[in-house]
């Protein structure tokens, strides 16, 4: 039972950040360099459950 919440949680967390980076996509055109990177690292942290330099959890 803990195995299959640990795989619906990495899945949910790879899920938000497909969503995250085809978000991103969709608006690189538009945006600066700041912006880029906090989204980028807002996804990295959506991948990897860590905090990152933006925003604290």
């Amino acid at each position: 039972m803990n195995k299959d919440f640990e795989k619906q949680v990495m899945q949910a967390r790879l899920d938000l950040a497909e969503r995250q980076i085809d978000k991103l996509i969709n608006r690189l055109r538009s945006l600066d360099g700041r912006t880029i990177d906090i989204e980028l690292h807002l996804i990295k942290s959506t991948i990897t459950g860590k905090p990152n330099k933006w925003i604290e959890f």
